[in-house]
């Protein structure tokens, strides 16, 4: 069976003492997620997952360490997908999406993200990055 395996980044700022996560919409099919991409040659999955979002949200992300989960899920087409998700956060402030491939994008605390997520196992992953946080006192 062949897998096709991706990497992304549930990236996160600090908002007023609120953690607020970053939420893009597929130009493709409508469906709200986290930034992320296919590996390219030599790429490690961290190396992948930071280009990823750069392309997409034109954010540099730092990823803390210890953040690594994983999802697969079968295509329409039969193929199987892996992705693999870090957590990070950026300085920047202004995001500037790739309009080819991302139709908007939301900054959302973890309520309302969990609420616009268009999958359950994304809004796993999101559960897990957000407990993740509140272990370092980020909430």
């Amino acid at each position: 069976m062949f897998i096709e395996k991706s990497c992304g980044v549930i990236v996160y700022r600090i908002q007023i003492e609120n953690i607020e996560f970053l939420a893009v919409k597929s130009k493709a099919n409508g469906h709200w997620g986290f930034p992320k991409g296919h590996m390219e040659n030599h790429e490690s999955e961290e190396q992948t997952a930071k280009r990823e979002v750069f392309e997409e949200t034109g954010l540099s992300v730092d990823l803390l360490r210890g953040f690594r989960a994983k999802t697969q899920y079968m295509l329409d087409d039969g193929i199987s997908k892996e992705v693999i998700y870090f957590i990070g956060t950026s300085s920047e402030k202004n995001v500037s999406i790739q309009a080819d491939e991302i139709q908007e994008y939301r900054w959302l605390k973890y309520s309302k993200m969990k609420e616009l997520l268009s999958f359950d196992n994304s809004k796993q992953i999101l559960k897990e990055a957000h407990d993740f946080l509140s272990l370092l006192n980020y909430s």
